[in-house]
């Protein structure tokens, strides 16, 4: 394989890079990081909702089959808070029940693909009218982002503030 691309993608630091590779004849793997993980996103530490905007963007951007490796294994809580947003979500119904079985048996939930991250993954999915809505009917995307991280840092099982000293993002 090799790197297609480095793709700026900030939020969760400034300087958070994601990389695009591929090798001939294969499907595309980026491997977003801290960024972007199964079913979420990192925490906003040196960057901000329009941050996290933007990188979505340019995740989103990337071919539909390119596999997602992130950097941690925080599938079932993601999904978790990601049916607490859209409850009625059936992508994400379908990914968590698979999910809860791979974990059960010591076996990882990545890769995913950019593709289903569409579909399930609330931080890809601020425009939409089921998101906007858990998000007090959040006018614009950034708005929407940044309440939505806020409802994630707090939601049950998170083990802290999204920074040293507590506190939600201003704005909510």
């Amino acid at each position: 394989p090799r790197c297609r691309a480095a793709i700026h993608t900030p939020a969760h630091t400034a300087g958070h890079t994601s990389y695009l590779a591929s090798a001939p004849s294969s499907v595309s793997a980026v491997f977003t990081g801290d960024a972007l993980f199964v079913g979420g996103c990192g925490r906003f530490f040196e960057g901000g909702p329009e941050d996290m905007c933007e990188t979505m963007r340019r995740l989103s951007a990337l071919p539909r089959e390119a596999l997602v490796y992130a950097g941690h294994e925080y599938t079932v809580k993601n999904l978790q808070f990601a049916l607490e947003v859209e409850p009625g979500n059936s992508a994400a119904q379908q990914k968590i029940q698979w999910a809860e079985a791979r974990r059960a048996s010591s076996e990882p939930t990545v890769p995913s693909t950019v593709g289903d991250e569409l579909r399930f993954n609330p931080f890809m999915r601020v425009a939409v009218p089921e998101v906007r809505a858990y998000c007090g009917a959040a006018d614009d995307d950034v708005t929407c982002m940044r309440r939505l991280r806020n409802k994630k840092d707090n939601f049950a099982g998170s083990s802290r503030p999204w920074v040293p000293g507590g506190g939600p993002l201003p704005g909510l």
